[in-house]
């Protein structure tokens, strides 16, 4: 599971830095969340499924392993290569005559041309350049400056702190309570599974450590009630808060402290005793905050120990309780947010996991209303693959305000899957009132159709399907366009409809099925493949 969890880890990232190296601008959360909940995650399938969610062009293929093949590659590529690992996939760029290869866990190395054809066996995945993808290197570059700039900043006013801080041992123990805030918040990514792989590792360096055997014992909660996460965390950044509350209120004494980090001690002697005794295992972080807790003590005890038989300074005191206050207030706050969302994130990446099983969307789909009735009328709309393995059939009214969010999703579908779906768009109108909005409306969709060809037509659709659309208006403007009596196919629909008790749109089957109600119909894209597939294989066996 571990091994699995990794894997999955570094396919997200080679797959974000060919996106980040083609220059498309991307949001880094979606993209996880596609990637995550693509029904065959991890796989290469998974990774052209997701590139095709956002509409970026793209080709999976094995190829012939020469020199002819590889250099008709572009720059940057995923490919699939032998490493120590076994087979793996990376991310590979041409350099200089060279081939830089990145792993999934940000593992860099340069190799020969002819070395990397000896491991490469064919598989790559690569972006195509498309002129309606606009390249947004200034946006990425834009994002990269400005957290560099944010890192900056603080890295100036720590400086700034410590350059104003002439006093040596309060330096010390502000970058040791530095030190150990991050460690703290590795931690607490742990504990939420949110940590890198590069952090796994550290974590796993032998067969006796593992952070996962510590922080999730008994033992990692104190006293049933505080968690080592939390105390790590409220003590480091109370200790920070506090020493700057100290210096901008020219406070120059830290009696305080001495007295703080003593009582530390004995969480450290307890961690090192159960990790050594009861879990005989050790947690490279924890003997992180260890050391730091350690090394604070004795900075502050050797260079004045009897600092711990003064009387605390009153002002000290209550700086230092109101930065505990402050400290746990913010946590108690942030905290809940932080494991809400990241719950919620696993909850929907589960979610959408579960939904995007095939065999799933095949259940419901087979016990979905049949049509009684299957014909198909001369002159009426049909857009995509005329010859299609997967037919959708809409029933759909310009009049009906719910059937604006299905002629989208239908867009949707066929700028995805045009060459792989057939569409059929019908309507529902009564011929005998032919002054009424409706009527006008579709004889002219059909007249348009029939005489101006099928991308006008769908353009026409839009226009109407549109929000706030003025439809009369539209009308208007349409002149010339109603020569041609349209009403033995509209006849033959409102027919259809009666017979197979169609009663209301939007109505959307697919396949002669209704169209399981469970699913948004933008979610066919998942199941494309595979129920064309089915189809294929219902279609032997009839014939069989």
């Amino acid at each position: 599971m571990q091994r699995l969890n990794v894997m999955k880890e570094q396919l997200y990232n080679i797959l974000e830095k060919l996106i980040i190296k083609n220059n498309i601008d991307i949001n880094k959360e979606e993209l996880r969340l596609q990637l995550s909940s693509h029904p065959s995650y991890p796989s290469l399938h998974s990774l052209t499924g997701v590139l095709d969610h956002f509409n970026i062009p793209n080709l999976a293929l094995r190829l012939s392993v020469n020199k002819e093949m590889f250099r008709k590659l572009p720059a940057c590529f995923i490919a699939d290569i032998l490493t120590s690992n076994g087979e793996d996939l990376v991310l590979a760029e041409k350099r200089k005559g060279k081939i830089r290869i990145v792993t999934g866990t940000n593992k860099t190395k340069f190799i020969e041309e002819q070395d990397f054809l000896s491991l490469w066996n064919g598989i790559v995945l690569a972006i195509e350049k498309d002129e309606n993808i606009p390249e947004t290197k200034t946006t990425f570059y834009r994002s990269v400056i400005l957290n560099r700039v944010v890192v900056l900043i603080v890295l100036l006013c720590i400086g700034y702190f410590l350059i104003k801080q002439s006093d040596v041992v309060k330096q010390i123990h502000f970058v040791l309570s530095l030190i150990g805030l991050v460690i703290s918040v590795f931690i607490v990514r742990h504990e939420l599974g949110l940590q890198s792989g590069a952090a796994k590792q550290f974590c796993n360096l032998s067969k006796k450590t593992s952070c996962d055997a510590v922080l999730n014992s008994k033992g990692a909660t104190i006293l049933r009630l505080f968690k080592l996460s939390d105390i790590s965390m409220v003590t480091f950044a109370t200790y920070c808060l506090f020493s700057i509350l100290l210096f901008v209120n020219g406070t120059g004494r830290f009696i305080i402290l001495p007295f703080v980090t003593l009582m530390t001690l004995p969480f450290v002697i307890y961690s090192l005793y159960y990790q050594y005794r009861v879990i005989k295992k050790w947690c490279p972080l924890c003997l992180g905050l260890a050391t730091v807790l350690v090394f604070q003590f004795v900075v502050m005890t050797v260079d004045d120990f009897s600092s711990l038989n003064s009387v605390f300074n009153r002002r000290e005191l209550i700086l230092f309780v109101l930065s505990l206050i402050i400290v746990i207030g913010i946590w108690n706050f942030l905290k809940p947010l932080i494991e809400k969302k990241e719950t919620l994130q696993k909850t929907e990446i589960a979610y959408y996991k579960f939904k995007r099983k095939f065999s799933l969307f095949k259940l419901l789909y087979d016990e979905s209303e049949t049509l009684s009735v299957i014909d198909y009328f001369s002159e009426e709309l049909m857009f995509g693959n005329k010859n299609a393995k997967v037919e959708l059939v809409i029933v759909t009214n310009p009049l009906c305000f719910y059937c604006k969010k299905t002629h989208a999703d239908i867009e949707y579908l066929l700028d995805k899957l045009q060459d792989k779906i057939k569409v059929i768009v019908r309507f529902n109108v009564d011929t005998s009132d032919k002054d009424g909005l409706l009527y006008r409306l579709v004889t002219i969709l059909l007249n348009i159709y029939n005489t101006e060809g099928e991308s006008r037509a769908l353009n026409a659709l839009s226009e109407v399907y549109e929000e706030d659309v003025n439809l009369q208006k539209w009308l208007e403007n349409q002149v010339n366009k109603t020569s041609n009596s349209f009403d033995n196919v509209l006849n033959d629909q409102k027919h259809w409809c009666m017979i197979n008790a169609i009663n209301f749109t939007p109505a959307l089957y697919l396949n002669n099925k209704l169209f399981p109600q469970e699913y948004d119909r933008k979610d066919l894209t998942y199941f494309i493949d595979e129920f064309a597939a089915s189809k294929d294989i219902m279609r032997s066996v009839l014939t069989s």
